[in-house]
């Protein structure tokens, strides 16, 4: 084989024995600078041939399929594929066992090294903390063969003596399997303190803790059991063992968002909130007539309003949705007051933050500490984003097509829109313009919805832009499957089960590939925020030529104007903040037009590894270890210098990776292709939310789209579960 120049390969994937896809592999290096400087190069003759898709609607909000699956292939997953090896299995990247280098800790340029200065990034999912032993073991060498390091699970309180015993056999297992863990065991656990007026409260610590003394203290007292429990599998404490590699204050908390569940649902803790926010007010201002004063701005009536005073302690916190929009002058009028509240917050955070670390470090606790992971309303990102950047590392959370109306699929509603043609960026429009630069960065909560047809983009994305970015752990939720496999195994209920979905885990051993060798190389920053003290607490978004700032979802709509860039600047190149002690410009390189057209709706990474065409939707990786594109491949020509990819299949994935770690494609006598198409059970019906719900919608008040934009799954199906022949 390696005699020849050039490598013929024809796969055969439909059950009718016609071609399907076509494979033109040369054995010539590919050209370092191909693709710079013409992003148009995607687009090659032909329109995907999109079958039950209308090339109209594909892949917009609202629209669906339900193709003929005739042909469709089984997929099968078994208990004994674990052990099977061959060119799936990509363990050796995962050294065993765990914890041999020390703990986690970070080098104070953004990346995470262990205590003896061995460097490591880290690529999961997300793990049921209390599996029964023998899907434990299963569920770590299953892992292991799809090249993963890392697992978190959070929110389940203070385990009982069963699921001691069941948490610490999986802690046991992942440490010699060389899994390393994260666990978060506080998010709506309910606690019973003393509340502000001397009665007893039980109730969820969201929010609370950052305000109140008997909350806070409850929460250290759950940590410092949690932590100080002994595992007899391994004969260490939780805080001694670095097979439990970091350790999250709460899963999805700050200050900034929830205030009206407190005033509305809780009001002996919100009045405590207005006690203290008057408390800040009249340390820094002495007087309410003080106070107006200095919330009246220009000519425009104060922002205070008449019945609250500093002396009565009654002044309001209000929450901060769509505070980055000024309507009128009342809007206008409260920009002092809103700069008062977001500093009062942020040091509650903040605050919160640091006494718990210190907390911490005293009780013995040796694991890398993170924050929470949450935002809250509208330019609220920065704030948090600063506190966060105070911990030895960052951590945050996104979805694509988040499930509105209810957990269950059916019960909730999509959009089933595809991340690829969103101008927005889906995950990484959102997830890119938060990374702190100094700090290393995390992502351990990101997925599509399972349920939407486009599920496969989230994946290969993540991946491939995580390494553009340089991030240091990515979790997927939730990739890894509960247990070992049922006998006639269906994709799941749940609205966020990937484990069993072919679209996505038969990509790993192509994607732990690319991860722990840096295939794609870590860019240059294109653009850093650079935030100063006029800046973090101005009331609005820190202006920039680089929008969205971090406060966007992905259901904003907004094109950049003139001298703007978008979301997609995170294609060309790394993105971030900087938290600095004087103003000064942001930093912005040369030549990022070049390489980022938003009229045609294309942009390609400065060093030509990857590229984006949010028209088509598409993605591309282009390296020399790995070459292939994930989205509308259909009857479009990808030539990607070493491999031409020609798929007659509208929307899949095609990868063609060397599986010799140190030997690039052009000479690699070792290759791995990968050819994926959408998966679903077997009779799956999907439709619109209407159809569903018959008369009305019966979860309307918590959707937020458009009645026409919403799909919803018929009938769920049944098993095998299906996959489309590429």
């Amino acid at each position: 084989m390696k005699t020849l120049k050039k490598l013929y390969l024809l796969l055969l994937l439909s059950s009718c024995g016609s071609p399907v896809l076509m494979l033109h592999a040369q054995n010539t290096a590919p050209d370092p600078m191909k693709g710079k400087g013409d992003t148009a190069s995607l687009r090659k003759a032909g329109a995907a041939d999109l079958d039950a898709w209308s090339r109209d609607a594909a892949g917009t909000a609202g629209s669906f399929t339900n193709p003929d699956t005739h042909d469709w292939i089984p997929f099968v997953p078994g208990k004994d594929d674990v052990l099977s090896g061959g060119i799936l299995d990509v363990s050796h990247f995962v050294e065993r066992p765990g914890g041999t280098h020390g703990f986690l800790k970070h080098d104070g340029k953004g990346n995470f090294v262990f205590e003896d200065g061995t460097p490591v990034t880290f690529l999961g999912g997300q793990i049921d903390a209390f599996p029964e032993k023998e899907d434990a073991e299963w569920i770590v060498r299953w892992m292991r063969r799809h090249g993963l390091n890392y697992a978190r699970s959070h929110g389940f309180g203070l385990p009982d003596q069963a699921q001691w015993d069941r948490l610490d056999y999986l802690v046991h297992q992942c440490k010699q399997e060389g899994i390393y863990l994260v666990l978060t065991p506080v998010y709506w656990t309910e606690f019973e303190v003393i509340g502000p007026d001397g009665n007893p409260v039980k109730t969820s610590s969201h929010v609370i803790l950052f305000f109140n003394k008997n909350m806070e203290m409850a929460v250290r007292e759950l940590w410092k059991e949690f932590y100080s429990h002994k595992n007899p599998y391994t004969g260490l404490r939780y805080m001694e063992d670095p097979t439990i590699v970091s350790f999250e204050l709460k899963n999805e908390d700050s200050p900034f968002w929830a205030l009206d569940w407190i005033r509305n649902g809780l009001p002996v803790y919100w009045k405590e909130i207005q006690q203290q926010f008057s408390g800040f007010l009249k340390e820094k201002y002495g007087t309410t007539e003080a106070l107006r004063k200095a919330w009246t701005f220009g000519d425009l009536p104060s922002a205070l309003a008449g019945n609250e005073s500093l002396e009565e302690g009654n002044v309001d916190v209000f929450e901060m949705s769509g505070w980055e929009v000024e309507r009128n002058d009342r809007d206008v009028a409260m920009r002092p007051r809103k700069s008062d509240q977001t500093e009062f917050l942020h040091g509650k955070l903040g605050g919160f933050y640091e006494r718990s670390y210190a907390y911490l470090r005293e009780i013995g606790c040796r694991q890398a500490i993170c924050g929470s992971n949450w935002r809250g309303h509208s330019y609220s990102m920065r704030f948090v984003l600063e506190a966060d950047s105070h911990m030895d590392y960052m951590d945050q959370h996104d979805y694509f097509d988040h499930p509105q109306g209810g957990w269950r699929t059916s019960d909730a509603v999509l959009h089933n829109g595809s991340m690829f043609k969103s101008p927005e960026a889906g995950l990484i429009g959102n997830l890119a313009p938060r990374q702190v630069l100094n700090r290393p960065y995390t992502v351990s909560e990101w997925n599509i919805g399972a349920w939407n047809e486009h599920l496969m983009e989230a994946s290969f994305s993540m991946v491939s832009v995580g390494l553009l970015q340089g991030w240091d752990g990515l979790i997927q939720f939730v990739l890894l499957p509960r247990g070992i496999p049922a006998e006639k195994p269906v994709l799941g209920n749940g609205f966020f089960n990937v484990g069993e979905n072919p679209s996505v885990v038969l990509q790993y051993p192509t994607l732990a590939r690319m991860w722990h060798r840096k295939d794609i190389h870590e860019a240059a920053p294109v653009f850093i925020r650079r935030i100063g003290p006029s800046l973090l607490h101005m009331p609005g978004p820190v202006p920039s030529k680089f929008f969205p700032e971090a406060y966007m979802f992905t259901h904003r709509k907004r094109a950049p104007g003139a001298g703007e860039y978008g979301h997609m600047l995170s294609v060309v190149g790394k993105v971030g903040n900087e938290f600095v002690t004087d103003d000064r410009p942001h930093y912005e390189a040369e030549g990022i037009g070049d390489y980022l057209d938003q009229e045609n709706k294309v942009a390609g990474s400065m060093n030509g590894e990857l590229a984006w065409d949010w028209d088509r939707g598409l993605m591309m990786v282009n390296t020399g270890m790995t070459q292939g594109a994930c989205g509308y491949i259909g009857d479009m020509p990808l030539d990607l210098g070493n491999v031409t990819f020609h798929s007659t299949t509208g929307y899949g994935l095609v990868l063609l990776t060397s599986s010799e770690d140190d030997v690039p494609i052009s000479r690699s006598r070792r290759l791995l292709l990968t050819a994926l198409g959408r998966a679903r059970n077997s009779g799956t019906v999907y439709g619109s939310a209407a159809e569903r719900d018959r008369v009305t919608d019966r979860y309307a008040s918590s959707v937020s789209l458009p009645p026409d934009q919403r799909v919803a799954v018929l009938e769920p199906g049944w098993s095998p579960i299906i996959t489309e022949p590429v």
